[in-house]
């Protein structure tokens, strides 16, 4: 069983300020073995087969082949779940119940998708709750709860919501931090199942304006991009094999969410994916402008930029820039024109200098 009698303790009603969930004492299930996600396990290490068959095994979750990514704050998970997107559990600190109220009635009445977030102790009815051999019992059967609070009043950071088959966890800032390590955190926190991303040619099919990101590795500049490219239309981004992931914590609430919303995929399998992957662009018609400091390089406004019916944006790293092969495969080099001697933007604001002069649908 993963869960003990020790790990899971079923509340003894459902809690009358939000008449729907039930509640369980944060303080009380540190073991519970969901909550790893959280805390225990990287980045890299959720998006690991062999650590997601371990954790299942403990869970009782059938997890995505994709993996898992971590959602921080209110317009992040919504645009997550506005994308389709599918959650498995959720933690927040009892400050956000109020603010936030939608947001958590919202997930427990999602509905599971069948081949993922199936919990082992199973979904928790209206009138009932799940006992830890995963039968429902019924309400009269449930033993009285000490710490149920009085309609309107919410019990200090001490209650796990298990709304439907996604647990919704709730505690103190000071337990949030011991289990996060995030000596802050801007809202409720959901772990979500990460999707397949779509292929290449599914992208450039339908795209007008995609901006090519190599080997960018700040979080920020990352999501920064993203957010642009959403506010600006682009229409979608191509993320290089030496590129970090968009859906990286950090990256997405930067993002406020967008990494969820402008569609991306990866190009190019090795470091110099230029050799397979500005080829792969011009068989679907696109003109390939590289941003660099180059003395040949054209102006950001020249008209075989602005009116080319499709065009790929290829923005490169702060420090070494676009590598030369990949300037080499482009067809264009072009620069944002500078004053007072300042030589470069950083590569989140070059981004949305770009996007603006070259989307077409704006003009």
């Amino acid at each position: 069983m993963p869960y003990s009698p020790q790990e899971v303790q079923i509340a003894a009603r459902p809690h009358p300020y939000y008449n729907l969930a039930m509640i369980f004492l944060l303080s009380e299930h540190s073991s519970d073995p969901v909550l790893r996600v959280f805390s225990r396990m990287s980045d890299s290490e959720l998006r690991d087969p062999k650590q997601l068959v371990g954790l299942s095994r403990a869970t009782g979750i059938r997890f995505s082949d994709e993996g898992i990514f971590i959602a921080e704050s209110r317009n992040v998970i919504e645009r997550a779940l506005n994308a389709g997107l599918q959650p498995f559990a959720l933690i927040s600190e009892q400050r956000w119940l109020e603010p936030h109220r939608d947001l958590f009635e919202r997930i427990e009445n999602l509905e599971q998708n069948e081949e993922l977030g199936v919990l082992r102790h199973g979904a928790v009815p209206r009138d009932g709750v799940v006992s830890q051999s995963g039968i429902a019992t019924h309400q009269a059967a449930i033993p009285q709860h000490d710490s149920i609070p009085q309609r309107g009043t919410v019990p200090q950071g001490r209650a796990v919501f298990q709304r439907g088959n996604i647990p919704q966890y709730i505690g103190t800032h000071a337990e949030i931090e011991k289990l996060t390590g995030f000596k802050r955190t801007v809202g409720p926190i959901a772990a979500f199942h990460r999707p397949a991303l779509p292929s290449l040619d599914c992208i450039l099919s339908k795209a007008r304006r995609v901006a090519v990101l190599e080997d960018i590795t700040n979080f920020t500049n990352i999501g920064a991009i993203f957010r642009s490219a959403a506010a600006l239309g682009m229409d979608a981004i191509l993320i290089t094999p030496g590129c970090h992931d968009p859906f990286y914590r950090r990256a997405a609430r930067v993002s406020m969410g967008t990494v969820f919303q402008v569609p991306w995929t990866r190009i190019g399998t090795t470091r110099t994916w230029a050799e397979e992957g500005i080829p792969l662009l011009k068989q679907c018609g696109f003109i390939s402008v590289a941003l660099a400091l180059k003395e040949n390089s054209l102006r950001l406004q020249d008209p075989r930029i602005v009116n080319a019916e499709k065009l790929a944006l290829v923005l490169g790293t702060e420090g070494d820039g676009l590598a030369r092969t990949t300037i080499t495969h482009c067809d264009y080099t072009v620069k944002i024109p500078m004053a007072h001697n300042v030589d470069s933007l950083n590569v989140a604001a070059a981004s949305a200098v770009a996007f603006w002069e070259t989307c077409g649908r704006f003009k």
